[in-house]
C-alpha cells in the first residue's frame, strides 16, 4: 500500500513538473462581444427596413400588384417577390451588418419568374 502511494504521489508530481518547464501556448483572446448588439428580431427589422427604403429607390417597375412575400433564406439574406401581371420579380440581397450596426448591400441581384414555371 505504502509503495502505491508513493508510485501515485511520484506521478502527480511529475506531470505537475513537465508542466511547469512546458512553453506556453498562447491562445487568442475571445470576443464575448456580439458584432452588432442588436437583438435578431431587431438585425431582421432593420433589414428589410433597409431593403424596402432600397426598393423605394432603385425598383423601376411601377406596375403589378406590389410586395407579395419578404423571405429570409440565410443570415442577412432576404428574397423580395413582386407581383406583377405576367411574372413574379425577385430581388434577393445579401447585406452586411458592421460592430456599429450599419447596413450596406454586399450583393444585389434581379430576376423575374413566371407563373407557369414549375419547380
Amino acid at each position: 500500500m505504502n509503495k502505491l502511494f508513493t508510485l501515485i504521489l511520484f506521478l502527480n508530481f511529475a506531470g505537475f513538473a513537465g508542466h511547469a518547464h512546458a512553453d506556453p501556448v498562447k491562445k487568442p483572446a475571445i470576443n464575448l462581444k456580439p458584432a452588432c448588439p442588436m437583438t435578431a428580431l431587431m438585425r431582421s427589422h432593420r433589414s428589410i427596413q433597409f431593403i424596402l427604403n432600397d426598393l423605394t429607390t432603385t425598383y423601376t417597375e411601377p406596375g403589378g400588384g406590389g410586395i407579395s412575400k419578404i423571405k429570409a433564406i440565410a443570415t442577412n439574406t432576404y428574397v423580395i417577390f413582386i407581383s406583377q401581371e405576367e411574372r413574379l420579380d425577385q430581388i434577393s440581397y445579401s447585406l452586411d451588418i458592421d460592430k456599429a450596426c450599419n447596413i450596406t448591400v454586399l450583393k444585389r441581384e434581379v430576376s423575374a419568374l413566371s407563373p407557369w414555371d414549375r419547380k
